[in-house]
C-alpha cells in the first residue's frame, strides 16, 4: 500500500464532514494531479488537495479545531482508524490504481460520515447547549421577521 495516500489521509482526518470534504479532496486530487509510470501521485498537487480538505472541514466544523487540540474526541482518532483499515483493505498498492477503486472511495465517503458524526456527537457532550441556543435564536429571528401579519418588518 502506498504510503502517501494513507498520509493524505491521515491529514485530513487530522485537521478534519459529512459534506464530503474528504471523499471530496480524494476524487479531486485523482482527477487533477499527474501520475508517474508507476502510479505515485504528484506530491505537491496532492498535498495541494489535502491543504483543501482540511479547510473545508475546519469551514464545516469550526468547533473541530478545539477538539481536536483539547484531544477531547477520541470517536474522531477512532475515525482515522476506521478509515486507515479500510484503505489497506481495499488498497490496489498504486494511488492511480486506488482512485479508480470504488472501494477505497468508499473509504474516504464513510471517513466523513464518520467525522460528521465524531463531531456532532463529541459538540454536543462539550458544549450541550448550543443545539438550543442556535434553536432558539431560528425561533427568535421567526418570530421577529413575520409578525403574524405575514409582511415581516
Amino acid at each position: 500500500m502506498n504510503s502517501n495516500l494513507v498520509i493524505f489521509m491521515l491529514v485530513i482526518l487530522a485537521g478534519s464532514s459529512f459534506a464530503s470534504c474528504i471523499e471530496d479532496a480524494f476524487v479531486k486530487s485523482c482527477q487533477e494531479c499527474a501520475f508517474d509510470s508507476s502510479g505515485k501521485m504528484d506530491e505537491e498537487c496532492r498535498k495541494s488537495h489535502e491543504e483543501s480538505g482540511k479547510t473545508c472541514l475546519l469551514t464545516r466544523y469550526p468547533v473541530l479545531t478545539y477538539i481536536y487540540a483539547s484531544n477531547s474526541c477520541p470517536e474522531v482518532g477512532s475515525c482515522q482508524l476506521q478509515a486507515n483499515i479500510c484503505r489497506d483493505v481495499h488498497s490496489t498498492g498504486s494511488d492511480e490504481g486506488d482512485c479508480m477503486n470504488a472501494d477505497v472511495k468508499k473509504c474516504f465517503e464513510a471517513a466523513d460520515t464518520c467525522v460528521a458524526t465524531a463531531v456532532n456527537h463529541c459538540d454536543s457532550k462539550t458544549n450541550p447547549c448550543s443545539a438550543w441556543v442556535i434553536l432558539s435564536g431560528l425561533i427568535g429571528a421567526a418570530v421577529f421577521f413575520h409578525r403574524g401579519d405575514g409582511e415581516g418588518l
